[in-house]
């Protein structure tokens, strides 16, 4: 039995759109010229490339009540992090900071408090420190920055 050889973007295209579980082929060499073979593979692999992830729905309600007022966010990654990129309701509250005793410049203690950092193992040494400095209640977010920021959040 011969083996027919596709080209290795076609076979990714093969691959990423399950055009083999359908049932369909592609041709092999020499019966289509590449250019139809590259063609085939981008029409395919663009649409899954261009989904967007849905906003987890704890997020989508966290950004509601920051935005009614309810509640707040604290970045609580260093300074240099923060002007890199921040998300845009944001307040920079540093750890370095919490571990020194000095509260958030701006924040109510009585608001729902969100906290994040970088990848979530600073926002949860943060959520301890601001209890004890009498915020009521904090949450810490699993998503770090990099992944607030692919989910789509609002950027400064």
């Amino acid at each position: 039995m011969r083996r027919h050889c596709v080209s290795g973007l076609a076979a990714y295209a093969l691959a990423a759109s399950s055009w083999g579980a359908l049932g369909f082929t592609l041709p092999v060499h020499g019966m289509a010229h590449p250019a139809v073979h590259l063609a085939a593979a981008r029409s395919a692999v663009r649409p899954l490339c261009a989904a967007k992830p849905p906003l987890p729905t704890h997020l989508s309600k966290m950004l509601e009540e920051i935005e009614s007022g309810e509640a707040q966010l604290f970045d609580v990654r260093e300074q240099s992090e923060y002007d890199d990129g921040s998300i845009a309701p944001s307040a920079l509250c540093a750890l370095s900071a919490l571990k020194d005793g000095q509260p958030p410049v701006s924040g109510d203690k009585t608001k729902l408090t969100y906290i994040h950092c970088q990848a979530g193992k600073r926002a949860k040494m943060a959520k301890p420190l601001l209890e004890e400095m009498g915020f009521e209640r904090v949450v810490s977010l699993e998503e770090g920055y990099p992944a607030l920021k692919d989910l789509g959040l609002p950027l400064k």
